[in-house]
């Protein structure tokens, strides 16, 4: 992508169906239940780490709110979590 001059101006969502299982291995920290879920916003590169729970089963909503340009920065992103986190409960 950095090759095509894409990188910048896409906008990236990486998850997983599973925690990565051999976590102890790697950290020596216990596996955990939640699922790695990644977001590399068109035109930023500062990280961002969202504290909230946040339902895998939202990513639909999610996706279609990056397509109709709705969250256009990491705060509303954030933001955007925050608000639909009760949406679907997290267990």
């Amino acid at each position: 992508m950095e090759a095509a001059g894409t990188w910048d101006t896409t906008t990236i969502l990486f998850s997983a169906d599973h925690p990565y299982r051999e976590r102890s291995l790697l950290d020596g920290k216990p596996v955990v239940r939640g699922v790695p879920f990644l977001v590399k916003l068109a035109g930023h590169n500062q990280a961002l780490n969202c504290p909230e729970g946040f339902s895998a089963l939202l990513t639909h909503d999610l996706l279609l709110a990056f397509l109709r340009k709705e969250i256009p920065t990491a705060g509303e992103l954030n933001a955007w979590i925050v608000q639909h986190k009760d949406a679907v409960p997290v267990n």
